[in-house]
């Protein structure tokens, strides 16, 4: 099982995700799920985590040793993927920045990684990124244009040495990680 998001507001997505049994839940957002992330089963981490993890690995970027710089809040998304990252990583350096942070390009400048999970259109520019880093744009903001992520692309795109883009970036991969794990939960339930 998993929850479709966004949610409407009137609805309590703790309550929901709580509810469904944690062999079901596929996409790991539940409580119990996210704790037991916590504590280094990153086999339950929600699917956009860790499809942002398996595209990168896919594509040959070295996640292990790598400083990565996560832009956002969200415990879906940034807290999950830097929790996931921690337990993946061997040396290399997880950051958790706020999009409000002064000195945000300042830190995302130090990053081989920024992930920028934040839902606030044009965020991520040129400045904020090193020459040859990593872009990875999980933002999800829906405009009058249409959905749109955080990045300015035209902006980085003489920058970054890679970039995820969104739409059509992260959101496949998130796709095939929610049909893999919930290939595996069936298989699980039958044996």
């Amino acid at each position: 099982m998993f929850v479709q998001l966004p949610l409407p507001p009137h609805l309590d997505a703790g309550a929901i995700f709580n509810g469904i049994p944690m062999e079901k839940d596929v996409d790991g957002l539940s409580a119990r799920a996210l704790g037991e992330l916590a504590r280094g089963d990153t086999s339950v981490a929600p699917a956009t985590p860790l499809g942002t993890v398996s595209l990168l690995t896919h594509c040959g970027i070295d996640v292990r040793s790598a400083s990565t710089v996560i832009v956002g809040s969200s415990v879906e998304i940034a807290i999950s993927l830097a929790l996931l990252l921690q337990h993946e990583s061997q040396g290399g350096l997880v950051q958790l920045a706020s999009p409000d942070a002064r000195d945000l390009a300042m830190i995302t400048r130090e990053a081989d990684i920024v992930v920028s999970c934040a839902e606030r259109p044009g965020l991520i520019g040129a400045s904020h990124i090193r020459a040859g880093a990593t872009v990875v744009d999980a933002g999800y903001n829906r405009t009058k244009d249409g959905v749109t992520g955080d990045v300015d692309v035209e902006s980085i795109a003489s920058v970054a040495g890679a970039l995820v883009p969104m739409p059509n970036g992260i959101g496949p991969a998130t796709i095939a990680t929610l049909l893999e794990k919930t290939w595996v939960s069936a298989r699980r339930s039958r044996a």
